[in-house]
């Protein structure tokens, strides 16, 4: 698996009914970009948490994939 700002290069063929083209000249390239990885440091609040609720803090990912985080999902049972 590709790992976030991986460079990659690559070539590419055309295909019609007739056969396939010879392969291109390798291209400059392109950067990946992937989800990010999980936050870190999941603890509870104690000070927050209560018979009503829940208090929650976490550390940011380590990598965000390239690009800023913008929502988090809290599942519990």
């Amino acid at each position: 698996m590709l790992s976030w700002g991986a460079n990659v290069v690559a070539t590419i063929s055309a295909t019609n009914i007739y056969g396939q083209s010879v392969v291109s000249v390798v291209g400059s390239g392109a950067v990946l970009y992937t989800y990010p990885s999980a936050p870190t440091n999941l603890t509870n609040m104690v000070t927050i948490t209560s018979s009503t609720q829940v208090g929650l803090s976490w550390s940011d990912c380590v990598s965000n994939g390239g690009s800023s985080v913008i929502d988090y999902t809290i599942s519990y049972d």
